[in-house]
């Protein structure tokens, strides 16, 4: 086996990674439970300004803001702890918020199970 068959057969693995893990955080926080089984187990969901789902393309948008939260030294994450709604820089660049469930079924769904939206 030559060097480059290797090479080339990590760079599909990455990119097969890469798209998995997009994938993964797009359609879970754009799906109905609005939350990664992560979130999930934490009580948090993300939504958006007026608490409702996100969609895919936001999910997507907010996915790759990620990369700029870290790339600048995790500033970007850092920073959730002093905005006043707790956002980190990619929520603000998606226009998403992070909230606890319960506050979200508080706000946004009445006694009946429907969503207020």
């Amino acid at each position: 086996m030559y060097l480059y068959e290797v090479d080339s057969r990590l760079a599909v693995w990455r990119l097969v990674a890469a798209l998995a893990t997009w994938l993964y955080y797009a359609l879970f926080e754009s799906s109905s439970k609005q939350a990664t089984p992560g979130k999930m187990a934490l009580g948090i969901v993300v939504t958006d300004y007026e608490g409702g789902r996100i969609s895919f393309g936001k999910a997507t948008g907010r996915y790759f803001s990620k990369i700029i939260s870290a790339i600048i030294l995790l500033v970007g994450y850092i920073m959730a702890a002093f905005t006043e709604q707790k956002q980190a820089l990619h929520d603000i660049i998606a226009g998403t918020l992070v909230i606890q469930k319960e506050r979200y079924e508080e706000k946004y769904i009445d006694s009946t199970g429907y969503d207020n939206l």
